[in-house]
């Protein structure tokens, strides 16, 4: 297999020009849910079920909620796996203890004002966590409009960046880190980690497991 390693955008990019060029390269996209349902949208692919192969990958009754789930409802899109989200935010462990925040709610404490920064939320890689939050009946788009509005949060899109400012404690807490990101911060010996919100707050993610052909 020869793969191509790129991101959302880059690789939306090169799909969109390969066909203007008479060219169809791809066999497989595996990606965000965001970039491939924009594609999606845009007639680039064709049904994923007819290539599983796998007996135990055609019988939807072994598959999570006994179907097969698909990120677009044209179904192109196939979610071949999905990831439990309950991450808060990414802190500093030198200048918080575990424990400190304890629910998504207690980034709206006056005290954090001023003192967060986001990854941003219209980023691609970003929706499942504000859809997880925006339609959880205890948080809700009244919780995300009050974040944006009172908290004075840091939009940003540099993820080195932003790690580097939570561990050299220019900013508390880090809202949109992802799980790779800390595992490989923590590889660095980077003093960082993450505060996780009880189940309730917690939502299913496709993450980079959309698949389409």
């Amino acid at each position: 297999m020869v793969s191509v390693v790129g991101t959302g955008g880059q690789h939306a990019n090169r799909l969109g020009a390969e066909p203007r060029a008479g060219k169809f390269i791809a066999d497989i996209f595996i990606n965000g849910s965001g970039t491939g349902g924009i594609l999606a949208g845009k007639g680039f692919f064709d049904p994923f079920p007819p290539v599983l192969i796998l007996p135990e990958n055609r019988d939807q009754s072994v598959w999570f909620g006994k179907k097969h789930l698909y990120a677009d409802p044209t179904p192109p899109l196939f979610n071949m796996e999905w990831t439990v989200t309950s991450t808060i935010a990414l802190y500093n462990t030198k200048r918080h203890k575990p424990g400190e925040l304890k629910t998504i709610k207690d980034l709206l404490n006056p005290k954090r004002r001023g003192k967060m920064v986001v990854f941003d939320p219209m980023s691609r890689g970003q929706l499942g966590t504000w859809k997880g939050i925006y339609y959880n009946k205890s948080l809700g788009p009244e919780f995300i409009q009050r974040l944006f509005r009172e908290m004075d949060v840091t939009v940003g899109r540099d993820i080195r960046l932003m790690i580097d400012w939570i561990a050299k404690g220019s900013y508390e807490l880090y809202i949109g880190a992802r799980n790779a990101e800390v595992q490989t911060a923590k590889k660095q010996r980077l003093p960082v980690d993450v505060y996780r919100a009880p189940k309730t707050e917690g939502h299913l993610s496709g993450g980079e497991g959309s698949t389409s052909r």
